[in-house]
């Protein structure tokens, strides 16, 4: 997974930029072949534009194109090899502004600025943090109805085919990167993707590119997503490349032959007739060379889709193998859910005799709840019977006692009585003592 200070070090420092970044072109027979013929078309319906965005120009590959499109250019990019270059390249063009980053920031371009944002051949190489860092900020800085174009890595869809050694990340794409990804952030800031180009690249039969239009929500561009897989993308790279040299800026196709056939037309006799003959020849060989190149097109189209009806081939089959795994792993899912459906009626069943068993003994307790209210009646009322008792037993010991002492009066007096009669008793004769009957 490349990292940010790993592209600074690859494109600043150690990248041999000789050729400008033009040997990227070579499939299509030069810049100019895939500017017009590849992205150009793409990109034509958005320019030109008030102001353009460039991010990662390298040594100006598509600045020469968008230098004319715009009447403000904006380049930025984390190579200051690639800003000198540019600055040396277009000194002649005081609309182009140059600015070094980090790589990931554009806090030097001013908000709702931006009429178009373009990258292509640069972010591919770049990992998903990059490309958030970069549309959250163009949420900000594109204008009202600015559009955006990144072309960037789709190998993360392919992550479990790399890990396994099936496929090889050959250009270096990151590999954290999808289309669908890419689709889900730029909703998540405000963006609308409106449309995403899946392709091949080299010869690879994998869709490892994408080429993704975004444009802010509520613009007069905004449109439902469009999903398009072009695994022919590398047969505009081989027409391109087969037309280049026709349409070549050159003085042998520009003067040249267009002076020797004029000459021939205008020669007489004999050596009129065998230039003809011979324009004749030259023109079937073309065309043999033209149909020949037609069938070799046709033949390398045929073996890409054999390739890729291979790679599709793997494709299911690890699919195959993925889906099985996942069956397996389904129906220990569906064992366990069992299991856990019975554990789970276990527990109801216990659950239902232990609420049977809390109402029996919630019953239980009401009822020795009102036997008790019973004996709390019973017990107040003994209470309030002893109390009464109680209050009768201490008249009664008031009674007694005064009763007691009533009578121990009684006693006194009739000790006192009895002490007198002994007196009595002792002093008068005992005959008087019996008339009177006091003795017998």
């Amino acid at each position: 997974m490349a990292q940010t200070r790993d592209n600074i070090r690859r494109w600043n420092e150690e990248y041999d930029w000789t050729e400008g970044g033009d040997e990227w072109s070579v499939a299509w027979g030069g810049p100019d072949a895939q500017w017009f013929h590849t992205l150009y078309p793409r990109i034509r319906k958005f320019v030109p534009a008030g102001t353009i965005l460039e991010i990662a120009p390298g040594f100006g590959r598509w600045t020469q194109y968008l230098k004319d499109l715009c009447s403000s250019l904006v380049v930025v990019d984390l190579a200051q090899v690639c800003i000198d270059a540019c600055k040396t390249r277009f000194a002649g063009s005081p609309h182009i502004r140059y600015h070094v980053t980090d790589g990931k920031s554009l806090a030097m371009v001013e908000d709702g600025s931006i009429d178009f944002a373009f990258s292509f051949d640069s972010l591919v190489h770049v990992e998903m943090d990059v490309l958030e860092a970069y549309l959250e900020q163009l949420a900000v800085k594109l204008s009202p109805d600015g559009v955006g174009f990144f072309h960037h890595s789709n190998v993360g869809v392919y992550a479990a085919l790399i890990a396994s050694g099936t496929m090889t990340n050959h250009h270096w794409r990151g590999e954290s990167c999808t289309a669908e990804k890419f689709r889900r952030f730029a909703e998540r800031v405000g963006l609308s993707c409106i449309g995403q180009e899946l392709a091949n690249w080299g010869q690879d039969q994998y869709l490892t590119d994408c080429m993704s239009l975004f444009t802010r929500t509520g613009s007069r561009w905004a449109r439902p997503h469009q999903v398009v897989e072009n695994l022919r993308f590398m047969l505009e790279a081989q027409m391109a490349r087969s037309l280049a040299p026709l349409y070549a800026r050159t003085e042998a196709a520009d003067s040249n032959g267009t002076l020797r056939m004029e000459a021939q037309r205008s020669a007489p006799g004999p050596e009129s007739r065998q230039s003809r003959e011979q324009a004749v020849i030259e023109f079937q060989s073309r065309k043999l060379g033209e149909m020949e190149a037609q069938h070799n097109a046709l033949r390398a189209d045929l073996a890409q889709l054999r390739e890729h009806f291979q790679v599709v081939e793997r494709d299911r089959e690890a699919r195959l193998k993925a889906i099985e795994q996942q069956g397996r792993k389904l129906g220990e899912i569906e064992g366990q859910r069992n299991a856990l459906r019975a554990e789970l009626e276990q527990l109801g069943e216990r659950f239902r005799a232990a609420n049977e068993d809390r109402e029996a003994r919630l019953k239980v307790i009401e009822q020795q709840g009102w036997k008790l209210g019973e004996i709390e009646s019973q017990r107040d009322a003994l209470s309030a019977e002893r109390s009464t008792l109680q209050g009768r037993l201490e008249n009664l010991e008031k009674k007694y006692v005064a009763a007691g002492e009533a009578l121990a009066r009684q006693l006194e007096e009739i000790a006192a009585l009895r002490s007198q009669l002994d007196r009595l008793n002792s002093s008068l004769p005992v005959k008087a003592m019996r008339r009177l009957g006091l003795i017998g």
